[in-house]
């Protein structure tokens, strides 16, 4: 349906979650001058027409998948993120020793990637690929600790890596 710039306007506002009232205002300024109650049933007829009901959902819709892929996107690349720091810091300690720069970013980002690990398998549980994911990013975590404790000396006694590598990379 081809819709009135005045109904337009309406739909857009409405969707942004203006008010009804609000958004009738701003669609069409003369109703400023009337009475709250003309407004609130103009607003009201308008609003329950099924096709500016359904564009109005179809906007708002549209808004909440932008805003999911505008978070997925910033977890995803912050899992990135996260785990170049644990890499390149791991690398570092490996080419030059420890200093405190390179062991205080590879804890931080550990920490911080397992946390968002956490998060998300809080989130969806349900979904057992996403699980399966997550254990193995849980395992590839615990590994960095345990290899990050080893090139420390902190630990007197490591767990047998074997066991972690098996969770990442399955029986072979």
């Amino acid at each position: 349906m081809a819709f009135s710039n005045n109904q337009k306007k309406f739909i857009n506002e409405v969707s942004q979650g203006k008010s009804l009232i609000d958004a009738y205002k701003k669609a069409y300024p003369r109703s400023k001058k009337w009475k709250d109650s003309s407004v609130r049933v103009n607003a009201s007829k308008l609003y329950n027409k099924p096709a500016i009901k359904k564009e109005i959902t179809r906007i708002k819709k549209e808004i909440e998948q932008d805003i999911i892929n505008q978070v997925t996107w910033s977890a995803l690349e912050s899992e990135k993120v996260y785990k170049k720091i644990i890499f390149l810091g791991l690398k570092d300690i490996q080419d030059n020793g420890f200093r405190q720069a390179n062991s205080s970013a590879v804890i931080s980002a550990n920490k911080e990637l397992t946390e968002m690990i956490y998060k998300n398998r809080n989130l969806e549980n349900n979904d057992s690929l996403l699980e399966a994911k997550i254990s193995k990013e849980i395992a590839q975590t615990d590994k960095v600790i345990a290899e990050t404790e080893k090139l420390k000396g902190i630990s007197e006694e490591i767990e047998d890596l074997e066991d972690i590598d098996r969770m990442i990379y399955g029986d072979d």
